[in-house]
């Protein structure tokens, strides 16, 4: 159950009839999410499909013809190249009627770390398809190239949130941070937040070494990290052999509410990150104002396409991420001027962008798959 795609599916259930259909509950990747939490957010109609069966690929096909059979589709839209995707374009239990849509999710630093197999089956499966879905405009045209399909056949949907409900989630949870921050002695410092699992991909130790390689710049800033995970140690370790762990404020694991309303506080935001498909605390800082400091291997380092936005550094560059904080020192504020003071949104897109591009897709695909099956009619 993807816990960034509520605001869209909810979006797009306003303006036709969708059914979700979840691989499974839960992500495998952030033991921290809530299912609870994830369907109280969803308005669409929806169901898991690992609740029939331990295993989601055993269950795929049955139900997918029985979904397809109920619902009656104009479109299927899949997820990625895996088993769902190949169902739907190289057999018959998506329908015949309805129109195929992939959607991918991989930055544009990800397709060009493809392995074969990968790109074999991009090869396969995207040509087959009547639309495609991504995350930038980028990575729209590296899709084209590797599959050898028209980029007039993909379309760009994001991973934006609807910044009314980021900023009501902010509002409910600002005074509980600004109390935090009063405990912990930092209403005068101005706050450095990144947010992620402590895990290496995330590499917030890049993070670390470059907030100790700009702190002679950055006045009273502090830096705040928000998330758990197996690395925490050892990011504490780092923090104090790098002689800043007085400036590092680990928070751990904290709820969507509560993570929003430490963004509504802070002067930036980094992500680090080595891979990332897109990287939503980016997008979720900005809707608030707050710039950010984003990796080039972030599929979210698109929306940091200008000054006021922020800026990109190379995954794993020490000296660029030290340097790229020195050069945010002008737009540090402290936690007390921040607190009463709202910010307009940064984000170059929104959600609702998001939508048109989904729809725009289904509409490429319902078409595509009228013309082709008016054509075998014929």
């Amino acid at each position: 159950m993807a816990p960034y795609r509520s605001d869209l599916f909810n979006l797009v259930a306003r303006r036709c009839d969708l059914r979700v259909l979840f691989l499974a509950a839960l992500p495998p990747y952030d033991a921290n999410l809530s299912r609870d939490e994830l369907a109280a957010a969803l308005e669409c109609d929806w169901s898991v499909l690992a609740d029939e069966s331990g295993s989601p690929m055993r269950a795929l096909p049955g139900r997918l013809r029985r979904e397809v059979a109920t619902f009656a589709p104009d479109a299927v839209v899949t997820h990625e190249f895996g088993w769902a995707s190949v169902l739907s374009t190289l057999t018959p239990l998506a329908g015949r009627r309805a129109g195929r849509v992939l959607w991918t999710t991989r930055s544009t630093d990800q397709f060009d770390r493809l392995a074969a197999s990968r790109r074999a089956a991009i090869r396969l499966l995207a040509p087959r398809a009547d639309a495609m879905l991504v995350y930038s405009q980028a990575s729209r045209a590296r899709l084209a190239a590797i599959a050898g399909i028209p980029e007039s056949r993909i379309f760009v949907c994001a991973n934006h949130q609807d910044a009314a409900r980021l900023r009501r989630l902010a509002d409910a949870a600002r005074g509980a941070a600004i109390d935090r921050c009063g405990s912990l002695g930092l209403l005068d410092a101005p706050l450095v937040v990144t947010v992620g699992r402590l895990v290496p991909i995330k590499d917030i130790a890049t993070t670390i070494r470059g907030f100790a390689g700009a702190r002679g710049f950055m006045g009273k800033a502090v830096l705040v990290i928000i998330g758990d995970g197996p690395l925490r140690g050892d990011l504490e370790d780092l923090a104090r052999q790098a002689g800043i762990v007085e400036r590092v404020v680990f928070l751990g694991h904290l709820s969507a509410a509560e993570v929003q309303g430490w963004l509504s506080i802070a002067s930036l935001t980094v992500l680090a990150s080595l891979a990332e498909p897109f990287g939503a605390v980016v997008a979720e800082g900005l809707a608030h104002g707050v710039p950010c400091i984003c990796s080039t291997a972030a599929g979210a380092a698109v929306l940091v396409d200008a000054e006021e936005r922020g800026g990109t550094v190379p995954p794993g560059d020490v000296h660029a991420m030290a340097g790229a904080l020195r050069s945010r020192t002008g737009g540090l504020r402290p936690v007390t001027e921040l607190a009463t003071h709202r910010r307009a949104d940064l984000r170059p897109l929104t959600v609702e962008d998001d939508a048109r591009g989904f729809h725009a897709a289904i509409d490429h695909a319902v078409v595509s798959r009228m013309a082709r099956l008016g054509r075998v009619a014929s």
